[in-house]
């Protein structure tokens, strides 16, 4: 179950339970595991509850190991669960289908976490990613890979609780799952780094939509903006020519975006420019100036609508000097070295991407799921990061009866609304549609992109993702009642 700051509960209490049920109860478990602890990697998809703490008995289905069939006629019942609040835990084996598959199973299950078990010898689940399939939008709980060799343990443990034929009066046991949910936290400021395709329209919505929480957000935190700059191992001069910048050997470059007559060149001017943007005016104490530049970028420049006049609509529309940032557009290739270099030291392994105290950020890329992953990097938690849950509070007690006739006249509207809305979406659903599938292309090539090898045409050097852990995850084998 998930401890927030909003509940009495706190870390450090459940942490404490949790070592004294290791010490009391099952120490041959957890003797297993060096440090009580698990390796591990997380999905990036799904939300990821930063700051909090997830506790709850382990279920392991063996007519369906894989978890990619529904299961159907199968039972998370509340025994053995270790708080008032019902968080199961469901545990299964790598392989059959997409991770997205085997959340969504246990997600309509009931369950509140779901841990695949890696099928390979020997590997290390820290620097594998589970990646989106494209359909992980609809997956609000988290999910862990850990390595083959540590989830048989866990699997075999909770095999045996299970088939135990205990005298009456006998304790049950059974496999409890502890995980801390951690964001570092150097210091009371947060500095987190967005990393985007300049005109990606996945990266603008996600802008668009962090930017209240960044504004809230205000002196506690520092965002910076990053573009995406690859190496072009084995393009040919053509492409080189229409996807590049700069003199080879040093030459930086961008996929073109598909089927649209925009080319790799246009993208990267087009991240100067916005770069450019948020340097000089951070110089100057008006960050504003950037995201109200990607907010016009995202209505009217975005993906297909995409042009170099847009953009200088854009520049006239905000109010940009254009004498503020010309230094820095004049000399492009600096700050595609800049952002070249930043990308490889930064070791992202998809896009777009969040960063946060140096820690890449896994999950759902939703903007109030960034934001508590935000609040969670803090030594001391703002005010700032309360207020949402104080505002819907005071929202649903300010609310008051409507009467009839309101009503009456609401649903009248409603249906000349709906009636309007059905005739213009007939005229524009096919261009919809079409952008969508671009969108979506645009999404799963950015990721692939990231992890592809030096073969492509287009490709950036896969480098190790940091070894060290980003949520703790600790393994009690606890009595917790009897039979």
């Amino acid at each position: 179950f998930f401890f927030s700051s909003r509940r009495r509960h706190t870390r450090s209490s459940l942490v404490s339970w949790a070592r004294r049920c290791v010490q009391e109860t099952a120490p041959s478990l957890v003797q297993e595991f060096v440090d009580g602890s698990i390796k591990h990697s997380y999905a990036n998809f799904g939300k990821i509850p930063y700051g909090s703490v997830l506790a709850g008995r382990v279920f392991y289905f063996p007519n369906n190991t894989n978890g990619c069939n529904k299961f159907e006629g199968a039972i998370l019942d509340r025994e053995g669960d270790p708080d008032q609040e019902f968080s199961p835990i469901v545990i299964m084996e790598r392989g059959g289908c997409t991770f997205v598959r085997k959340a969504r199973n246990v997600q309509e299950l009931g369950g509140a976490l779901t841990i695949v078990v890696d099928n390979r010898d020997y590997s290390s689940p820290e620097s594998l990613i589970m990646i989106d399939d494209g359909t992980g939008t609809s997956i609000a709980i988290p999910t862990i890979l850990i390595s083959k060799e540590d989830g048989k343990k866990i699997m075999k443990a909770v095999q045996a609780t299970e088939a135990e034929n205990l005298p009456p009066g006998a304790l049950k046991k059974f496999v409890i799952v502890l995980v801390d949910f951690l964001m570092d936290k150097p210091d009371d400021r947060v500095e987190y780094d967005i990393w985007y395709d300049s005109i990606n329209p996945r990266a603008l919505n996600f802008v668009s939509e962090m930017r209240p929480f960044n504004t809230r957000l205000g002196k506690h935190a520092l965002m910076t903006p990053h573009i995406l700059v690859w190496k072009c191992h084995s393009c040919s001069m053509e492409e080189i020519a229409r996807n590049c910048i700069g003199q080879l050997p040093n030459i930086y470059c961008s996929p073109p975006m598909s089927n649209t007559g925009i080319t790799g060149k246009d993208i990267l001017r087009a991240g100067v420019l916005e770069m450019c943007i948020y340097q000089a005016y951070q110089n100057i104490s008006n960050a504003d100036k950037w995201w109200d530049y990607m907010n016009y970028l995202r209505e009217y420049c975005n993906g297909t609508s995409f042009s170099k006049e847009c953009t200088e609509k854009g520049l006239h529309r905000i109010n940009v000097d254009k004498k503020l940032i010309q230094p820095c557009v004049s000399e492009e290739e600096k700050m595609l070295n800049q952002e070249r270099k930043s990308l490889e030291n930064a070791q992202i392994p998809y896009f777009p991407a969040i960063v946060i105290n140096n820690r890449i950020y896994r999950g759902a890329l939703e903007a109030e799921n960034v934001f508590k992953g935000i609040c969670a990097g803090f030594n001391a938690t703002p005010d700032v990061c309360f207020e949402d849950y104080e505002m819907s509070t005071q929202t649903r007690r300010s609310t008051g009866g409507i009467g009839t006739g309101a009503i009456i006249a609401i649903v009248v509207g409603v249906l000349v609304f709906n009636i309007i809305i059905i005739f213009c979406y007939r005229r524009y659903a096919r261009k919809e549609m079409k952008d969508e599938l671009q969108l979506q292309i645009s999404t799963i090539m950015a990721q692939y992109r990231a992890m592809t090898d030096k073969r492509e045409a287009v490709s950036y050097t896969h480098l190790t993702l940091p070894t060290k852990a980003q949520v703790q995850i600790s393994v009690v084998a606890v009595s917790l009642k009897r039979t």
